[in-house]
């Protein structure tokens, strides 16, 4: 399957800021909602008769109700068995984006990262305008260490959300990784910056900035950077960059 670009179709002019209250973030909801109600009936009706087996023929026939059991089985922790319902309803529904989709991310939690990608670029030739496949895909790149392909995905989600500091920190570990230092530093402070920021991407940024620093030989920097990320974290590893640094520049 040759692999889509992340960098030809062009968003719109306004950037879409991420919110639970995103249109598209409610219609997710509502369509897998509606999908486990669906499916929830479609169950009563064949239990009766025998105890559905994700691994054998189902009884469903709309998308609705392929995704409704699949997500009830990975809600259950079977993530097997829910690829295994995805597999299935994509042999009667091939063009249907969502159970692409939702197969690329059953199997990115079960670590089959590779597999996840393909099922990502066949979600994106279905839906190019479709950004969170962006960022999924750039974070299954992330674990197989293809630092490079990850920036292009991440880069073109961040033509759709300009302000997150989740991918800035992603971008940031990958350029850092690369030994890109400049641009990984770039990347690292508009983390750090960004007004809507997580715990674990202020971590992740923080932790990569001063390692940054350090690379650039900027140790009084870094080691300003070490002293504010103990005023913000209690993790172990920022106090070792600290007295680290604290040795190397003599600054106390």
């Amino acid at each position: 399957m040759s692999n889509p670009s992340f960098t030809t179709s062009e968003p719109s002019s306004t950037p879409i800021s991420i919110s639970p209250s995103s249109p598209v973030v409610g219609w997710g909801i509502v369509a897998i909602v509606l999908g486990l109600a669906i499916a929830s009936q479609s169950l009563q009706k064949n239990r009766s008769k025998s105890q559905l087996d994700p691994y054998q023929p189902l009884p469903f026939t709309q998308p609705l109700e392929w995704l409704g059991y699949g997500k009830q089985l990975e809600n259950a922790k079977d993530l097997e068995g829910a690829i295994a319902v995805y597999d299935q309803g994509l042999k009667q529904h091939p063009n249907e984006f969502r159970l692409w989709h939702e197969r690329g991310l059953a199997l990115a939690k079960h670590q089959r990262f590779e597999e996840a990608i393909q099922s990502y670029d066949r979600a994106y030739e279905l839906r190019p305008d479709c950004r969170d496949l962006a960022h999924e895909r750039g974070d299954a790149l992330l674990q197989l260490g293809r630092y490079e392909e990850a920036i292009v995905s991440l880069e073109f989600y961040l033509r759709y959300v300009r302000e997150s500091a989740h991918i800035f920190s992603d971008i940031g570990m990958a350029q850092y990784r690369l030994g890109r230092y400049e641009e990984a530093l770039r990347s690292l402070n508009a983390a750090i910056g960004t007004v809507q920021r997580d715990p674990y991407s202020l971590t992740q940024a923080r932790y990569y900035q001063i390692e940054t620093l350090r690379q650039l030989g900027r140790l009084n920097e870094a080691f300003q950077a070490a002293k504010a990320a103990i005023k913000e974290s209690s993790d172990p590893y920022f106090k070792a960059q600290y007295e680290a640094l604290q040795s190397q520049t003599g600054i106390r």
